[in-house]
């Protein structure tokens, strides 16, 4: 089946919301100069080239996490971890850390794994530790070979 958990059905209804939304935003290399000369030439105050522009760039930054998807960066035990809350890590992509017995948030960092050539998980974006997650981020440097 293509579709197995709840989160997998919220996931691929967020995609094709968005892929209806925003159309085809693809253009060839060739096509570049095409384009930029029908922005120009769009007519009408709502098509005026800075306004499409303004609209693909809203479309492409507008993108607000669901609360299914930054569980436990939300968690109060892990809210001093986060120097804000605009910059979480999407449970699909966080680095975990190696838990703490008993101790309820231990394997939570705000670090997210991006796609390299090699892996999937190839390279580790975090923020700067702050005084209290200095000696998590040397944690996640230990437990992932970082």
């Amino acid at each position: 089946f293509l579709v197995q958990t709840e989160e997998q059905y919220m996931f691929l209804h967020d995609a094709l919301v968005e892929a209806i939304q925003s159309g085809n935003t693809c253009i060839p290399l060739a096509g570049v100069a095409r384009y930029i000369s029908s922005l120009q030439a769009a007519g009408g105050p709502e098509h005026t080239a800075w306004f499409l522009l303004h609209h693909q760039m809203k479309m492409a930054t507008q993108f607000i996490a669901q609360d299914y998807n930054v569980i436990n960066a939300v968690k109060p035990c892990n809210g001093h971890k986060n120097r804000t809350t605009h910059l979480l890590p999407m449970e699909n992509a966080r680095v975990h850390l190696t838990p703490k017995a008993g101790v309820d948030g231990s394997d939570y960092i705000n670090a997210t794994w991006l796609v390299g050539y090699q892996r999937l998980k190839e390279f580790i974006v975090t923020q700067h530790p702050a005084p209290s997650t200095v000696l998590d981020f040397w944690q996640m440097v230990w437990d992932h070979n970082a």
